[in-house]
């Protein structure tokens, strides 16, 4: 991206990412509550494993950014 500054282009990921992360954990949860019926899903509020999902693919996505930049 010409012309733009770093801190534009880094959001722009973490921001995509984060959609894409909040899409995978909806989806996750929702078919291992109503698809599977897994015990773990149907037990657990909603609110419980999606926070605990977004903030582990949130550090993932960090950790990667730091990675690439190393790299």
């Amino acid at each position: 991206m010409l012309g733009t500054q770093d801190n534009a282009y880094w959001m722009s990921w973490f921001i995509t990412g984060c959609v894409m992360n909040t899409m995978m954990a909806i989806e996750m949860i929702l078919v291992g509550r109503y698809y599977y019926a897994f015990d773990c899903f149907v037990k657990a509020p909603f609110y419980v494993w999606f926070s605990i999902i977004m903030m582990t693919s949130s550090t993932y996505l960090l950790i990667s950014f730091y990675f690439v930049t190393i790299i």
